[in-house]
């Protein structure tokens, strides 16, 4: 859930619903997973799990968790889609697939050349 979705009472766990905005913060949720094999934030119990999410900022490791490095532009998009104010991330998942792609092309042209 992302932080302003987020009550750190363990009764209401969360004080609003979903939007595009909470999409996207999950997005980045995933791309943290698959990048890393872990989640970004930890707690052993919902108020501390809450606490994290509502204020720590995640690590981003140089390499993944197979050992491959991590391009800054990845890392860059996947901050974005976890920033803790909604204001700051992509609006929508095809604004992150627009950026993966201005990546990826920009990567493929400088391999040709």
């Amino acid at each position: 859930m992302p932080p302003e979705r987020i009550n750190t009472t363990t009764i209401n766990k969360y004080s609003k619903c979903p939007d595009l905005l909470s999409d996207v913060y999950q997005i980045g949720l995933l791309i943290y997973l698959i990048l890393y094999n872990r989640t970004p934030f930890k707690g052993f119990i919902w108020e501390e799990l809450a606490n994290n999410i509502k204020t720590a900022q995640p690590s981003f490791p140089d390499t993944s968790f197979i050992n491959y490095k991590v391009p800054g532009e990845i890392v860059n998009i996947v901050k974005r889609c976890l920033a803790k104010k909604p204001a700051e991330r992509f609006r929508n998942a095809n604004e992150i697939l627009e950026s993966f792609e201005k990546y990826t092309l920009k990567e493929t042209s400088t391999l040709v050349n």
